[in-house]
């Protein structure tokens, strides 16, 4: 967040994070003159997002969610086709949503998510490899190039209500 801070300085963030560490480790990072700029959640994701307007969000940004590797654990992956019907109702027509991960299985998954729902259209359909200039380097991006794995990035536009 901080990549994105520093280079849009006419955008307000959200940023959301269910455990206080991580919140710790945000708030940590940032200058005071941001503290304006962002607002931190601390909850699941998807309350927030049921209090929001339609059309409330121009970008989204799920940046190396948990893959919930387990199959009984599957259920509780944030990019599933329920969540990404709710991320349909916030984002305004024409927004954005950034995904990033390292996990090839759980990436072919949201893939075929996002194609199921014909309000969304994907943007780097010819190569998931190479990383959006808006995102910055996370921890989790850090980890899978240290341990020489891949990661893969998607685009999606929201193409109508």
């Amino acid at each position: 967040i901080k990549f994105l801070l520093k280079n849009e300085v006419d955008s307000y963030f959200i940023a959301i994070e269910i455990y206080r560490n991580g919140i710790a480790e945000l708030v940590s990072k940032l200058d005071k003159k941001e503290y304006d700029r962002i607002s931190i959640y601390q909850n699941d994701f998807r309350i927030l997002i049921d209090d929001l307007s339609e059309g409330a969000l121009s970008r989204i940004l799920v940046l190396y969610p948990d893959p919930w590797i387990k199959r009984r654990h599957r259920k509780r992956r944030i990019l599933n086709l329920r969540n990404i019907e709710k991320f349909s109702k916030v984002l305004k027509v024409g927004g954005l949503i950034y995904v990033a991960t390292d996990i090839k299985e759980y990436f072919l998954e949201i893939i075929a998510n996002f194609t199921k729902k014909k309000t969304f259209s994907i943007l780097n359909k010819d190569n998931f490899l190479i990383k959006p200039s808006i995102l910055g380097k996370t921890k989790y991006e850090k980890k899978a190039l240290a341990s020489k794995q891949d990661s893969f990035y998607l685009l999606v536009k929201k193409t109508s209500g």
